[in-house]
């Protein structure tokens, strides 16, 4: 990003309050959660579908571990990275017999897994991360999200009015066109788009 903006401090400030304001019990009735809530539901369905008994799990973008409680009793291994330590300390509580670790995924070296999942981790990057990222799982089965453009539900009233630039710094959650994802990650497979959410879940086999 520009100038001095630092993405860590961001998230780490940011990420627990950001989960509980769509994941807890007590907002299910907030409409701009629901989108998020779907995908997580659509995520681990499409885990178990794709991942073996026993399987190897690596989640870039983890969180406080949501995804990775989903799948405690189905994945042999799991390991989880993420730019804030407050949210891995609480992924280690959530679920201890997985693997979390506070680290950049851009820069990290990560390890290859049966399946590798990232929700979320697209809307917060430029085009060439993307297409870095990317290109660091080359010839491994990927289950990720990305938001695309356009529409009027609350989920997309909320990004456009909450989530805005930062001072000088744009750093924000951004859309991507199915094509341009396809020009990054090859072909793609979209496994869940219900009308009245943009977000969508795709499906990359090596």
């Amino acid at each position: 990003m520009k100038g001095t903006f630092d993405r860590k401090a961001y998230w780490e400030a940011r990420i627990l309050a950001w989960e509980r304001f769509r994941y807890s019990r007590f907002t299910w009735l907030w409409p701009p959660a629901w989108p998020l809530r779907s995908r997580l539901r659509a995520a681990v369905l499409e885990a178990m579908r794709f991942l073996p008994e026993g399987g190897s799990v690596l989640e870039l973008g983890c969180g406080s571990g949501l995804f990775a409680a989903a799948l405690e009793h189905r994945a042999g291994s799991f390991v989880g990275i993420d730019l804030s330590e407050a949210a891995v300390q609480k992924a280690r509580r959530r679920v201890p017999r997985f693997e979390f670790r506070q680290g950049d995924v851009l820069t990290a070296e990560l390890p290859r897994a049966d399946l590798v999942v990232f929700l979320g981790l697209l809307d917060w990057l430029t085009a060439e991360e993307a297409a870095h990222l990317f290109s660091k799982l080359q010839g491994q089965t990927l289950l990720f999200s990305f938001t695309v453009p356009g529409g009027f539900g609350p989920y997309r009233l909320y990004r456009r009015f909450v989530d805005r630039k930062l001072g000088r710094d744009i750093y924000r959650g951004r859309s991507w066109e199915p094509e341009a994802i396809e020009a990054l990650a090859g072909s793609v497979e979209i496994v869940h788009c219900p009308w009245w959410n943009p977000g969508r879940l795709a499906i990359r086999k090596p």
